[in-house]
């Protein structure tokens, strides 16, 4: 049983008999089992024998799964709809909530992408909000330049920062302050969710490694490793 999909900020993928190393990345995250238990490590707790989770964005974690079948839900933290999510469910103190359901789900992937099905499962209530929080709107239109440039290799902290005509350094600054990641890390995080795309497109690996702006297929392989802590082989294949 494999099914994945990505779209405006949301991704879900159901795989089967899997785990990976410590990672971490930009995401809000929920791991349900939809069949078998799994147990999730940070790097303060240990969570055994668990059917569900939620995890923070930028939170270090190590997911271990035995044979049975998982579905993974990444979230934008940037979607309006994420925060009403995240405000619902998590305290504000917290990184980490852990068994938000004690038993196996029923899912209709077919609505994981606008989040009315994690909504359902998770009992809560979502404003049908596809946009993003209110930035800086100098910050918005930086995430706009980066998206529309993400396929060249040499996007760059100065470019951007020159089309919003802020300095540099004051650029770095409030880009860190209002999106939570480095300018770098967040441009790789764009690409990798454009590689996705593009080998579920049924380009090559290497294909979609260049249209996203990475170097080679190496630097995207080792960018996916630190960002989910498996090697891109292991679950990429399955979704082509």
């Amino acid at each position: 049983m494999i099914d994945f999909g990505l779209k405006n900020g949301v991704a879900y993928y159901i795989g089967r008999g899997f785990e990976t190393d410590l990672h971490k990345h930009h995401a809000l995250e929920f791991i349900f089992s939809i069949e078998g238990a799994f147990s999730i490590e940070t790097t303060e707790k240990v969570f055994s024998d668990v059917t569900s989770v939620g995890i923070q964005p930028n939170v270090p974690h190590k997911f271990i799964g035995g044979n049975g079948v998982y579905l993974f839900v990444f979230i934008e933290p940037e979607l309006k709809r994420c925060i009403q999510i995240s405000d619902q469910l998590f305290d504000k103190e917290d990184v980490f909530i852990s068994n938000i359901l004690d038993e196996k789900i029923n899912i209709d992937s077919t609505n994981l992408l606008n989040l009315n099905e994690l909504a359902r499962v998770l009992s809560i209530s979502i404003a049908d909000e596809e946009d993003y929080k209110i930035f800086d709107e100098r910050i918005k239109n930086a995430i706009e330049i980066i998206k529309n440039h993400i396929n060249e290799e040499s996007l760059s902290l100065a470019y951007v920062s020159n089309k919003v005509n802020l300095s540099e350094d004051r650029f770095r600054h409030l880009f860190s302050e209002q999106i939570g990641l480095p300018f770098g890390r967040y441009v790789l995080w764009c690409r990798l969710q454009k590689a996705i795309i593009l080998y579920s497109k049924k380009l090559n690996f290497t294909e979609a490694a260049h249209e996203s702006g990475f170097s080679d297929s190496a630097h995207l392989s080792r960018v996916f490793v630190e960002m989910f802590g498996i090697a891109p082989s292991r679950v990429l294949k399955k979704i082509a």
